[in-house]
């Protein structure tokens, strides 16, 4: 409630400032949820990889017995490699598959992000982030009144100047007001 001429009356702009800034940190908090699923996506994923290559290859298929021949025993031996050799390239397909779907992940990740963190048009109307420190929103705050002051302007140009000064005002009143300032 704000008081204005005629007694206290409720501002309906505090209650869509109000929504604006309970929808962004619900869509902040979303985002979180959603990147902290991906990170648990990529440690489930290293895992599995690393399970996968500490478990040993069984070969006990390709034993050599005593009654195996010279022949046999190279013979055995060379399908033992083959084997091998599959395996090993068995193995660099799922690493690279691996590799290129969580880098196709991750630049999805950092599109998302970009997406996710739309610019607050409010703190935009004054060239700032809405992540700037409070320090930055007073030191901007104390040049726009410097430049824009009407006192600073010659007399034709003050009531542009006067208007443009208010119109800056409001919007560090209402950032300072959003964060409880």
């Amino acid at each position: 409630m704000k008081w204005r001429p005629g007694g206290f009356r409720p501002n309906t702009n505090d209650h869509r400032a109000d929504a604006r800034a309970s929808s962004s940190r619900h869509q902040n908090e979303q985002h979180r949820r959603k990147n902290d699923d991906i990170h648990h996506l990529f440690d489930k994923g290293d895992a599995a990889v690393r399970a996968w290559t500490a478990s040993p290859a069984d070969y006990s298929g390709f034993r050599v017995e005593d009654h195996h021949t010279a022949e046999d025993t190279v013979e055995i031996l060379l399908e033992a490699l083959m084997t091998a050799k599959g395996e090993r390239d068995r193995v660099i397909s799922i690493l690279t598959l691996l590799v290129e779907e969580r880098s196709r992940i991750r630049s999805w990740a950092a599109s998302q992000r970009s997406i996710q963190k739309q610019p607050n048009l409010l703190y935009r109307r004054v060239g700032l982030d809405e992540d700037c420190p409070d320090f930055v929103l007073g030191a901007v705050r104390t040049a726009y009144r410097k430049k824009l002051h009407p006192d600073g302007h010659p007399p034709h140009q003050r009531a542009e100047a006067e208007r443009r000064f208010k119109d800056a005002e409001a919007v560090f009143d209402e950032i300072s007001r959003l964060r409880g300032l």
